[in-house]
């Protein structure tokens, strides 16, 4: 009688609030490119003759999970953390957790905002901050595709010019996305 009872209780048809937390993860993997705003170190590809011309930073690799908590369609909280590692030039690498926010409005649909610092882990260790926002297109229920323009600045060592430089980037990636839910 107690399994009966369990199992019906575990059936009965219950609103999306009453039945808990929706789970959705998403995994990417993009490739990116930045315009780099100051470069007193004239680092490579500048695409003006002094210090603080644009030039393009290197190309990366972005790979990133995000965990988000909400109902399944409108807006869900969550934390995003991206892990982004140049493909040339100097071995960099940078890991950025961000608080985020994703709207869904429709089965293949999503854009989403991200909020959080940015920590370049190597060469030589350094933070930022940065704030992304993109969208998301579903192909399939599991996999589809993401663009996203990333804003981002650090502090960078002095020059003989500067005690201290700040380097603000502005970046677009685009990529490849895998999307899990588990519904309550």
């Amino acid at each position: 009688m107690r399994y009966l009872l369990l199992l019906l209780l575990l059936t009965s048809p219950a609103s999306a609030e009453e039945r808990g937390p929706y789970l959705h993860l998403l995994g990417t993997a993009s490739v990116g490119r930045s315009l780099r705003f100051n470069n007193p170190f004239r680092l490579e590809e500048p695409l003006g003759q002094t210090p603080e011309s644009v030039s393009l930073a290197a190309a990366y690799l972005d790979l990133s999970l995000g965990v988000f908590l909400g109902l399944p369609w409108g807006g869900q909280h969550g934390l995003w953390v991206h892990h982004a590692a140049a493909l040339t030039g100097i071995d960099q690498t940078v890991i950025a957790p961000s608080y985020a926010y994703l709207w869904r409005f429709d089965r293949g649909h999503a854009f989403y905002g991200r909020l959080g610092p940015s920590i370049v882990t190597s060469p030589e260790v350094n933070v930022g901050a940065e704030l992304g926002a993109g969208g998301v297109y579903m192909v399939s229920g599991l996999f589809g595709l993401n663009a996203e323009l990333v804003g981002a600045a650090y502090y960078g060592a002095a020059t003989r010019q500067v005690a201290a430089t700040l380097v603000p980037l502005l970046s677009f990636q685009a990529g490849v996305v895998i999307d899990w839910e588990a519904l309550p």
